[in-house]
């Protein structure tokens, strides 16, 4: 029946003697037992009673002192500017919709306590307001809700075992500046332009302190307590933002999920998987992405400090970013990891960048995986401008592995400086399996300084007809106390491809010997940059197992002993036209070939710093046998030496009594 045919069907029965309002008429439909609309108006309820106080109108007041316990609609309303106040001595017990309920510019103030056992404990509609100063115990759907340009203020408790504790929708606020205890879905939510914003304590026990969906955000200013599943997330273009403290013991600090924001401006105290985690996913079609971003501290003890996660299960795009501008210190396994993965076709992309500082005493300090399987592509990238201090195996990793004509490409690229105290400073390895194509890219500009072996590795794997290709590229400054300044190595199983390459053009200073070393055919180590030795005896770079090593810049001999270019086992040594070697003190050799199959060539030019000692002064040659060398100073050093069925070619320059200077 419609509101005014109601009207007129109460004046016809009362014979026109009565004039009906609007709120009557919501009265009567909601079956209000006490009612109060004339203005200025106060109704009180001292009493235990099992029906609804209403209330209507601007300056007029509904007061309860009692308990009310009502399984209608509405324990408490207010309309049209209306006030209700649950006093300390008060109790509504909700086990309809709504404990307390104010619409279209209304207010409710509760000091008491709201039961709420079924909807919502406290709810306000259009441009309304609902306080809690007392405790709101919520076992339904919401305790505390602000809808449509409305607001919810939290100066008491609420107990929530339901959906929320306190939800803002539709361009409503919501405030936390008590305690919210959380063992339901949300401490607190925010959605449809909604913010929710805490200045108190959240203590979350189950799914997420804040949460923030369908473009609602969720700020935290004080502190919140994560035993459950995440401290603050975001997702579907929602956002979260922590500007507090999050000490979390469950599975993470912050969250952005599918197209979520999370964005730390605090600290996140982490004990449980992550810190910080972004996660894409995309399960048909359609492209989802999400973001997470650090200005503060993460003090992670579990295992992922910072963690991008990108995920396509059968078309569709996926991609996932990780930022850090502020210090993530990570005692788990990894300090920044960024992960993209299809599982049968799709795109998948998934971003880690540092531009402050990562201090990991776990395995990986920053980590970019790509996994594809199925005809996609999967790309997974790792960038450092700052401070990543690692004191286990990795300081950099990228790494790629391909299954079922799947394109899968990772990058690991470091501009600031890495400190590792494990094994590898900077990693790129690629995998490939049944056609699959991966590679792997690991490119340094800054600095590596690294405590043990491989200041930067590169190595690819093929089984079964697959490609893999990985790189290692030097443009700035390796200190490695190991060996290996740079290495690259190779597999192939089956029939399968693989192509690792190491390229210098910076400077390389490692304790340990060989600058440079490429091991297994279809691995190269080339120097575009200068190297020299850094000790007796040292070698500078070495090849062996039909690897292949070239020299187009210079390398410094500058201690007796000591071997520019070594190659065994079939590998090739080539110095190119624009390649220097310098042998500048005792019993040196340019360049030195042991075993059948093995191969020096020089296209370029071996000074030697000691006067002419044999005949054979800047010999043409092409041998694989005897003489085995090719120029000997007076100082013992020698141009190229070949041994057991080596190969030895010069069609470059073997100079005498100086070596070139290069700046």
């Amino acid at each position: 029946m419609e509101v005014d045919e109601l009207k007129k069907n109460i004046k016809r029965a009362f014979k026109g003697k009565i004039s009906i309002t609007y709120g009557m008429i919501i009265a009567l439909i909601l079956g209000v037992g006490i009612y109060g609309e004339v203005n200025a108006e106060t109704i009180i309820n001292n009493d235990t009673i099992d029906y609804r106080m209403s209330i209507s109108g601007v300056g007029n007041t509904a007061i309860n002192n009692g308990t009310i316990i009502y399984d209608g609609n509405t324990g408490m309303y207010a309309g049209l500017g209306a006030e209700l106040i649950n006093t300390e001595d008060g109790t509504v017990v909700n086990n309809g919709w709504y404990g307390m309920y104010v619409i279209n510019h209304s207010m409710a103030n509760n000091y008491g306590t709201v039961m709420n056992n079924f909807n919502y404990g406290m709810y306000a509609l259009d441009h309304s307001t609902i306080n809690n100063y007392g405790t709101v115990m919520n076992n339904g759907t919401v305790g505390m809700r602000a809808y449509l340009y409305s607001t919810a203020n939290n100066y008491g408790t609420i107990m929530n075992n339901g959906a929320d504790g306190i939800n803002a929708a539709d361009h409503s606020t919501a405030n936390n500046y008590g305690n919210i205890m959380n063992d339901g879905n949300h401490g607190m939510s925010a959605q449809l332009y909604g913010i929710a914003n805490n200045y108190g304590t959240i203590m979350n026990n189950f799914h997420y302190g804040m949460s923030a969906s369908d473009h609602g955000t969720v700020n935290n200013y004080s502190t919140i307590e994560n035993g459950g599943d995440y401290g603050m997330g975001a997702n579907s273009y929602g956002t979260a933002n922590n500007y507090g403290t999050i000490m979390n013991n469950g599975t993470g600090g912050m969250h952005a999920f599918n197209n979520g924001t999370a964005t730390n401006y605090g600290t996140i105290m982490n004990s449980g998987r992550d810190g910080m985690y972004a996660y894409a996913q995309t399960s048909y079609s359609g492209d989802n992405e999400s973001a997470a971003t650090n200005y503060g501290t993460i003090k992670n003890n579990g295992d992922i400090g910072m963690y991008a996660r990108a995920y396509v299960y059968s078309g569709g795009a996926a991609e996932s970013m990780a930022t850090n501008y502020g210090t993530v210190k990570n005692n788990g396994r990894y300090g920044m990891y960024a992960y993209a993965s299809i599982h049968a076709d799709g795109d998948a992309k998934s971003t880690a960048t540092n531009y402050g500082t990562i201090k990991n005493n776990g395995v990986y300090g920053m980590y970019a995986l790509a996994s594809g399987n199925g005809e996609g592509d999967t790309e997974s990238t790792a960038t450092n401008y700052g401070i990543v201090k690692n004191n286990d195996r990795y300081g950099m990793l990228a790494s790629s592995s391909a299954y079922d004509n799947s394109n899968a490409k990772s990058t690991a690229t470091n501009y600031g400086t890495v400190m590792n105290s494990g094994e590898r400073g900077m990693y790129a390895s690629a995998y490939t399996h049944d056609d699959g194509d991966a590679k792997s890219t690991a490119t340094n500009y800054g600095t590596i300084k690294n405590d043990e072996d491989y200041g930067m590795y590169t190595y690819a794997y093929s089984y079964a007809d697959g490609n893999a290709k990985s790189t290692a590229t030097n443009y700035g400054i390796i200190k490695n106390s190991g060996d290996y300044g740079m290495y690259a190595g190779i597999g192939t199983f089956a029939g399968g491809a693989a192509e690792s390459t190491a390229t210098n053009y910076g400077t390389i200073k490692n304790n340990g010997n060989y600058r440079m070393y490429a091991e297994e055919r279809g691995s190269k180590a080339i120097n575009k940059g200068k190297l020299d030795t850094g000790f007796d005896g040292y070698t500078v770079m070495k090849g062996s197992s039909d690897a292949l090593i070239i020299n187009e810049g210079t390398i410094d001999v500058k201690h007796d002993n000591g071997v520019a270019m070594h190659v065994t086992d079939g590998a090739t040594a080539v110095n190119e036209v624009s390649g220097t070697i310098n042998l500048n003190k005792n019993d040196g050799i340019g360049m030195y070939a042991e075993g059948s199959e093995t191969t020096i060539e020089n296209r370029g030019k071996i000074y030697l710093s000691g006067s002419v000692d044999t005949a054979s002064e800047n010999n043409q040659t092409d041998w694989r046998t005897a003489p085995s060398f090719n120029g000997m100073d007076s100082k013992g050093n020698i141009g190229m030496k070949i041994e057991n069925g080596a190969r030895m070619i010069n069609r470059g320059q073997i100079v005498f009594g100086k070596t070139k200077k290069v700046k």
